[in-house]
């Protein structure tokens, strides 16, 4: 179990393992006796059962968790660590940030996460017993002259919060990753062999399902619309912006039902959006009736 802890300036992470402790004592090269005195070794000095606990190709006094978070021993904090409970520093407080090194995630940048922003596992890892890194995922595509990577607040170039927890809820996860890889093998395989079913016809409406939670995600319902215009619009233009930049994932009928929700924040004097309305065609001869996207009528029962 993992538990984020804020205590002066320092957040730390509490780790209680499932796996054997003696395991990871060799791995930090540490032991307890029996009153809970912690015992520091050195490579020379480490007894013969915990070297061959370690394993030959284990260099240094390291821990690896989730394989996403990786502390030297020298991140241990002593007084607050109990065989089978093992509390480590994972950032401090600097100008409102926590500032993470990158040496803790195995990347080259480090990492500011705003004070105010409530710390658990999902915001670091995800994945098969979240074991992928979402910050090393994060480092690899962005260019080595970055500075840090700074989520939260208010600073300059930070990925706001609410667009980084958004990223960390659509992440793709192993079940996502397992039917893209299961629909590109059929596509080269499924002339010459007969496949045990339509992976990509599995993977397309998986995929269609995802675009639909996603605009649902995106719904402008809420109440902060009743705060100001100008906030409604804001939304309403964060909306459309994240959309036209999804265009590919969304279909056309997607579109059409957030237009559908955008356009009372766009026109407010009407209070009802219909969509796919039959009227009565006067200006064909030739057709009784015909059918309009949207249908808007306001307060006053005007169309």
């Amino acid at each position: 179990m993992i538990r984020f802890i804020k205590e002066n300036k320092v957040l730390l992470l509490n780790y209680k393992p499932d796996s054997s402790v003696n395991i990871i004592n060799a791995k930090l090269g540490i032991s307890f006796t029996e009153d809970g005195t912690l015992t520091e070794y050195s490579e020379d000095s480490l007894p013969l059962e915990m070297k061959n606990l370690r394993g030959s190709f284990h260099k240094g006094f390291s821990l690896l968790i989730k394989r996403t978070f990786s502390f030297n021993r020298t991140d241990l904090i002593y007084d607050k660590t109990d065989e089978g409970e093992y509390v480590f520093a994972l950032g401090f407080l600097s100008d409102n940030y926590y500032r993470i090194k990158g040496r803790i995630f195995g990347i080259l940048h480090d990492v500011l996460m705003h004070e105010s922003m409530k710390f658990d596992l999902r915001l670091f890892c995800t994945g098969s017993e979240n074991r992928t890194s979402i910050l090393g995922k994060i480092d690899k595509l962005i260019h080595a002259e970055e500075q840090v990577i700074i989520i939260g607040g208010e600073r300059e170039n930070a990925i706001p919060e609410d667009e980084y927890l958004a990223l960390v809820d659509n992440f793709p996860n192993t079940y996502e990753l397992e039917r893209i890889a299961d629909a590109r093998i059929a596509g080269y395989i499924q002339d010459y062999l007969e496949t045990k079913k339509d992976y990509i016809t599995v993977y397309e409406k998986y995929s269609k399902r995802k675009r639909s939670e996603f605009v649902r995600g995106m719904t402008l319902s809420s109440n902060l619309f009743n705060l100001t215009r100008l906030e409604a619009f804001k939304l309403a233009h964060s909306k459309l912006y994240r959309m036209l930049e999804e265009k590919e994932r969304i279909s056309e009928e997607l579109w059409q039902q957030g237009i559908l929700e955008l356009i009372p924040i766009l026109f407010p004097q009407y209070i009802y959006v219909f969509p796919n309305v039959k009227i009565s065609d006067k200006v064909n001869p030739e057709a009784d009736f015909r059918e309009i996207d949207f249908l808007l009528v306001d307060a006053s029962g005007n169309v």
